[in-house]
């Protein structure tokens, strides 16, 4: 599930947001043994260029879990391409198409960000009953290290975090857990 916090307005108004520190997840998996899994997402837009052409498109930043946490089965290359180094990308079957044709795309060079960065794999496209709609996914530490954003800053909110409980039942009580957590820092 995603977690959502509540932000309270000048007025005294509550409004629900889905985004939280940059650091929850990682504490969140560290210290609830409830938790199987967690990721950080956050969408992005780059400038994607391939040999002589490129195109702006809309993608995720996220951290390596989030292919254990959500299913977008690979179509081409292993997903152990993604789990480690930052100069990653996973694109879509429909993405693959568009800069590759019927060709591989696995081990193709992309320049991002100032950045050469390797196909490390092609998803299934993304069905459209999903409320994630994205093209590419990088690395979250490609955010750190091209300057974008601060992953251990706590004040830093501008992304998403999905939790996998390993037991369906613990879902209740582990939201009140969380709720303390983000009230106590």
């Amino acid at each position: 599930f995603r977690l959502v916090g509540n932000t309270m307005k000048e007025k005294g108004d509550v409004y629900p947001m889905a985004i939280t520190p940059a650091p929850l997840a990682e504490y969140l998996t560290s210290n609830f043994e409830e938790i199987e899994n967690a990721c950080r997402v956050r969408q992005t837009e780059f400038f994607i260029r391939y040999e002589d052409r490129g195109i702006y498109d809309a993608g995720l930043a996220a951290d390596p879990s989030f292919f254990t946490v959500f299913n977008f089965p690979l179509v081409e290359g292993p997903l152990s391409g993604f789990e480690t180094g930052t100069d990653k990308i996973i694109i879509s079957q429909k993405m693959a198409d568009r800069f590759f044709g019927k060709a591989q795309a696995v081990g193709k060079l992309f320049l991002i960000a100032g950045r050469d960065v390797i196909v490390a794999g092609v998803m299934e496209n993304i069905p459209a009953n999903s409320h994630l709609q994205f093209d590419y996914v990088l690395p979250i530490k490609f955010l750190e290290e091209t300057g974008i954003d601060k992953l251990e800053n706590l004040d830093y909110l501008q992304l998403h975090t999905y939790v996998q409980a390993k037991n369906i039942a613990d879902v209740v009580s582990l939201d009140e857990k969380i709720k303390n957590v983000i009230i106590k820092n």
